[in-house]
């Protein structure tokens, strides 16, 4: 009985260790590979945005949705106006942005926003 619980143990600690890994990418903005810089620390804790002001299907559905371009311009033609040129929104994410070059996932990962919004309760 020992062995299993061992092994637990292991897996919860790589666990943990994997997500503040990740949490830690996050926050240095190397997260994802894209080539394209984003960051939701950015976008929602200084920013003061919610989750459904860019991705209005997160509570109710397994994707949450992009944003439109038009949504994301509301706030970056203030923001963009004194930006060089190649820092301006269109030419980070272009005019029809490919979103899934943002958050592609591997096929192993399944993930509801539905649930973890609604049944886990997470905001």
């Amino acid at each position: 009985m020992r062995t299993p619980r061992r092994l637990v143990l292991v897996f919860v600690v790589l666990l943990a260790l994997g997500g503040a890994g990740c949490a830690l990418l996050e926050r240095l903005g190397l997260a994802g590979n894209t080539g394209r810089p984003f960051s939701h620390v950015v976008h929602g804790a200084k920013e003061e945005l919610e989750c459904k002001d860019c991705h209005p299907l997160a509570a109710k559905e397994d994707h949450a949705g992009m944003p439109k371009m038009k949504q994301c311009k509301l706030c970056h033609e203030g923001v963009d106006e004194n930006k060089p040129a190649d820092r301006k929104l269109e030419a980070l994410v272009g005019e029809k942005p490919e979103w899934s070059s943002f958050t592609a996932l591997s096929d192993e990962v399944i993930f509801s926003h539905q649930a973890h919004v609604t049944r886990a309760k997470i905001a």
